[in-house]
């Protein structure tokens, strides 16, 4: 938990978890717009909402920031299906798929 409720922190918090205002203040039911505002130290907060805020982003699972290799994997995978499934190239992984499509 975060030692003291200040806005900045807690701002700090969330960002590390990859939590961010909106998911955290739809998940309390509060005005997103309102808490960016507090976070942001642009509009007072008490410290019983920070407090909340910070049990709540505890609870929710933090996103995982995505490797760009695990991006650009997925991608080209996307791709090998799109053109296999078109047959505009030979697949060696699909290899006999492509030949049972030509004998039948």
């Amino acid at each position: 938990m975060i030692p003291a409720p200040e806005p900045a922190l807690v701002r700090q918090y969330l960002a590390a978890r990859g939590i961010s205002a909106r998911a955290i203040a739809a998940r309390m039911g509060i005005h997103p717009g309102h808490l960016q505002r507090v976070l942001n130290g642009e509009r007072p907060g008490s410290r019983a909402l920070l407090r909340r805020v910070a049990r709540a982003a505890e609870k929710m699972p933090g996103r995982r920031r995505e490797d760009p290799d695990e991006a650009q994997r997925l991608i080209d995978a996307a791709t090998h299906v799109f053109f296999l499934k078109r047959g505009d190239f030979e697949s060696a992984i699909c290899a006999g798929a492509n030949r049972r499509k030509s004998k039948e």
